[in-house]
């Protein structure tokens, strides 16, 4: 699916209070060597979430060596060795979403799994990206938001989508 089609379907979920005021956003560098770039959103052109694929990876991979280091696992030419150093990516992966750390291309993973969920499912979700554009969401009603609370405390960024979605729904925190 081309990103702006993409961009709009998720932006067409939003709630009419956030409607304009919250964008999200993709660019390119054409100038790097492998083109790479970012995705992210923004409120009131103020960019709150970042996904960097390169940021990304070298965040991965440095934790990934960490993780083989102390599970001994270095080699991956020696069979005994092998999955440890491989599930090493794994786990880093995981430590790295956990703290909101995602490349461009699981950014828009992430938004075309979005276009699939129930917001019930999207307010479940360990993706923050997912429970990120869940509380822009129409689906989720101003009795509702301030349940959410407590799934919005697990990041920064979170916890401002959150603010900004009571703030213009006029919620008291």
């Amino acid at each position: 699916m081309k990103w702006s089609k993409l961009k709009n379907s998720i932006e067409n979920f939003f709630a009419d209070s956030v409607k304009g005021r919250v964008e999200l956003r993709s660019t390119r560098y054409h100038k790097a060597h492998d083109h790479e770039g970012r995705g992210y959103i923004t409120i009131d052109k103020k960019e709150i979430a970042s996904f960097c694929s390169i940021s990304a990876w070298n965040a991965e991979f440095k934790l990934a060596e960490d993780i083989r280091k102390i599970s001994g696992a270095t080699d991956y030419k020696n069979p005994d060795h092998q999955e440890d150093y491989y599930m090493a990516y794994s786990q880093a992966e995981g430590i790295l979403h956990n703290q909101g750390i995602y490349s461009q291309y699981e950014f828009y993973d992430s938004l075309k799994s979005y276009l699939t969920l129930s917001i019930d499912d999207a307010l479940k979700s360990d993706n923050l990206i997912i429970l990120a554009l869940a509380i822009f969401d129409r689906r989720l009603g101003k009795r509702r938001i301030p349940l959410q609370k407590e799934s919005y405390r697990r990041h920064p960024a979170l916890k401002i989508f959150y603010e900004f979605r009571c703030s213009v729904e006029n919620i008291a925190i």
